[in-house]
């Protein structure tokens, strides 16, 4: 996909990040459809019984043909509890799994992972991720992927022999804006190499070099927020299964309370 981006690139740090775009949808106004807003309602309490329901209307079909009672009701129930099992199926196997995993960076930390594994949780979500372009920018907006050539003498002698360009590289967008596919150890510290343009960019993440964390949780942040809105047709497809079972519950809890009512009042 094209030779190596030249060392002697033209742009200073300062002109590379200059050149890099406002994020595309800083704050969209859908961000409460979200992966984490379905995640959060697939565990409602309400989910196990609904399950219990779907089970259990097969035999309260068979009675209802021998004992006189009236299972109308229990339908609408029925096909609200499958929808909702229809969403879990759906986060399940559909949800981005950085989103299933941490519901915040304060679940992340609790796991105790090293400061390497974010990088590689970084490396997966690009796989699947909603807008490579927009994530891979967010990173030098941040200042997490800096050019190359901006690292001091120490940090240069520890991400040696940077990679060239490979013929297997990712390119996104409309310029050349991509990532090599592999991270690069360094001792106890890893990297990953990226491109904008003609400027060789690196992610380190270091174990000395951050010790408020601040990279890390800006890092986990900017995974979290791509993979919150990646495969827009299955989380729209969720919604729809979520707002059918609300529906189907509420027009089961208007049918109860009409037929009380209007037994109270009418006497059946």
């Amino acid at each position: 996909m094209g030779s190596e981006a030249p060392d002697n690139a033209p742009a200073t740090p300062e002109e590379a990040k200059a050149e890099t775009p406002e994020p595309k949808n800083p704050a969209s106004k859908w961000f409460t459809h979200d992966w984490n807003r379905v995640i959060a309602v697939s565990k409602l309490p309400m989910l196990r019984p609904a399950t219990t329901i779907v089970a259990l209307m097969p035999i309260l079909q068979q009675l209802s043909d021998r004992v006189p009672i009236s299972v109308e009701n229990a339908w609408l129930l029925w096909y609200s509890s499958l929808s909702f099992a229809v969403t879990f199926i759906i986060v399940r196997f559909q949800a981005p799994g950085f989103i299933q995993d941490f519901a915040d960076y304060s679940a992340y930390k609790s796991q105790g992972h090293s400061h390497r594994w974010l990088l590689w949780r970084l490396k997966f979500a690009l796989h699947t991720a909603h807008d490579r372009d927009d994530l891979l920018g967010e990173l030098i907006r941040k200042d997490l992927g800096i050019p190359y050539v901006s690292l001091t003498d120490a940090q240069k002698e520890r991400f040696k022999n940077p990679p060239e360009w490979p013929e297997n590289g990712k390119s996104v967008g409309e310029e050349k804006l991509g990532y090599i596919d592999e991270l690069f150890p360094a001792g106890r510290d890893m990297c990953l190499y990226f491109w904008k343009g003609d400027v060789r960019h690196i992610l380190p993440i270091e174990e000395t070099g951050d010790p408020c964390g601040y990279r890390q949780k800006e890092l986990f942040w900017i995974i979290y927020t791509d993979q919150a809105k990646a495969r827009p047709r299955w989380r729209a497809t969720a919604w729809v299964f979520i707002y059918l079972a609300f529906l189907l519950l509420g027009l089961s809890f208007i049918n109860n309370v009409w037929k009380v009512a209007h037994n109270a009042i009418w006497g059946g």
